[in-house]
């Protein structure tokens, strides 16, 4: 797959592919470079390798963002009759794989997981306020970091306004989104500093605040949505932590060195509850 030309503004409709062809830092690789420098290496090495859950993660978000184009471009693959090394197996599957090239194909479990939760986000009130009407969706930002001119990227679910406000909205799937469980999930997994990346990168293009909110749907039945808002204390104090990183990354691009963990040794301070207070991170 050929690189795309970087070239700060928004791109509309944009896949993943065409997303991870443009050549410039993203969120995904500043979280590995809260690890060490040399994860966040190995990372930009190996970011074109496809996952099972990157697809399943697409799959979601056509099926909820555009259920239109989910409709019409994923498909389950059903049960094939015999034993999955006999002739009428492997017939069967050739001619139905043959039926459906260029569809995406999913399990029928995840099928029927992304039709489920489609469903449930667009019974939400709140959630389907944000799906439906005006905006765009998988919007992919691309500005010039102020500090370090470092080219910069951010692939948005969908970006549309609500009553007078520019929103930015992220869809997550969480097998817990109760407020609770999923503001832990959210701080463990960065989304946090994901929500401040794209704040920041729309604000280079055009100084102006945004909300972020986020759709949470639940994996498994009730298929329980909740929809959340990060304040933006904490959006303000995760877009200066990813500063740092820009910075420690622009010094590791000039200099060719990406350095790991500290060579010597590292004083180790553990969670509160391996003191006996009796204390938890999860509760």
């Amino acid at each position: 797959m050929g690189k795309i030309t970087f070239a700060p503004g928004l791109r509309v409709g944009t896949s993943y592919e065409d997303y991870a062809a443009v050549d410039a830092l993203n969120n995904s690789t500043l979280q590995q470079m809260k690890r060490s420098a040399a994860h966040a290496r190995y990372y930009l090495d190996h970011s074109d390798e496809s996952t099972v859950p990157q697809l399943v993660g697409e799959a979601t978000h056509a099926a909820v963002l555009e259920p239109e184009r989910f409709a019409k471009g994923y498909v389950p693959r059903p049960e094939f009759e015999g034993h999955h090394n006999s002739n009428k197996y492997k017939e069967a599957r050739a001619a139905w794989e043959a039926g459906h090239q260029g569809d995406v194909v999913l399990s029928l479990d995840e099928f029927s997981m992304c039709e489920h939760m489609r469903d449930a986000a667009w019974a939400h009130p709140a959630a389907r306020a944000l799906l439906d009407g005006k905006g765009s969706n998988e919007v992919m930002v691309m500005w010039s970091d102020p500090g370090t001119q470092i080219p910069c990227k951010a692939r948005l679910d969908r970006f549309t306004a609500l009553k007078g406000d520019s929103i930015i909205v992220e869809v997550k799937t969480a097998r817990d989104a109760s407020a609770w469980r999923f503001g832990y999930d959210a701080a463990k997994y960065g989304y946090h500093e994901q929500a401040a990346w794209y704040r920041r990168g729309l604000r280079v293009l055009e100084p102006k605040e945004r909300r972020h909110l986020t759709i949470a749907l639940e994996k498994e039945p009730p298929w329980g949505v909740a929809v959340y808002e990060i304040d933006k204390e904490c959006l303000d104090a995760s877009e200066g932590r990813l500063q740092e990183l820009v910075f420690k990354y622009a010094e590791c691009v000039a200099n060719g060195v990406w350095p790991g963990y500290p060579s010597g040794i590292t004083a180790l301070s553990l969670p509160k509850y391996a003191y006996g207070s009796g204390d938890s991170d999860e509760g």
